[in-house]
């Protein structure tokens, strides 16, 4: 079944890493289309190959964008206002840094 998403997905962009084995993350920055439309018809293709949903987190960085798709759980279509995400950015940075300077 991931196979079968992950080939739907490269169908909407030609930058897409692969997270997991239920997630990826698309790069759509140079899309023709707005990226809430593409979002949707990746939700209305999944479904419809697969019978699932999904789903999406659109944001400025990988990491804004997996924090909105975990914000509003199940199957919705999260883009996160200027406000909600402000600070984000800056309170991960500082769990990296944290984290990088743990012992192991």
């Amino acid at each position: 079944m991931s196979a079968i998403i992950k080939g739907l997905l490269r169908r909407f962009s030609t930058s897409i890493e692969d997270a997991g084995i239920d997630e990826a993350h698309l790069d759509i920055s140079e899309a023709e289309l707005p990226s809430e439309q593409i979002a949707a018809a990746i939700k209305q293709e999944i479904n419809q190959a697969t019978g699932l949903t999904c789903s999406i987190g659109i944001g400025p960085s990988k990491l804004l964008a997996k924090i909105a798709s975990d914000l509003d759980k199940p199957d919705r279509l999260t883009i996160p206002t200027r406000r909600a995400l402000r600070g984000a950015d800056r309170r991960a940075w500082a769990l990296a840094s944290t984290s990088a300077a743990m012992p192991a």
